[in-house]
């Protein structure tokens, strides 16, 4: 935090803009990892383990991410397409 907090009061370091699915999308992926009790590649480590638990989990990562491209991205303007942009 002391780092960040110097580099950015010698540099001047420009604002990125606000994307609007960047609230909603942390909420959501806290939510499904709060409800399943492990990060996506925790997931795939438990399948490796055995854990039938896991393909779920999988299955609910691969099912949300659909279902994000297909409706709310489209309709509400949330995704630009580019990473770090």
């Amino acid at each position: 935090m002391l780092g960040f907090f110097t580099l950015y009061r010698k540099r001047d370091i420009p604002k990125k803009i606000y994307n609007g699915g960047t609230i909603p999308g942390s909420v959501m992926f806290g939510v499904g990892w709060a409800m399943t009790g492990a990060c996506p590649s925790m997931a795939l480590v438990q399948v490796g383990e055995g854990t039938l638990g896991a393909l779920l989990t999988i299955f609910g990562i691969i099912t949300g991410v659909w279902i994000y491209r297909a409706i709310a991205a489209p309709n509400f303007r949330l995704d630009t397409g580019i990473c770090g942009e």
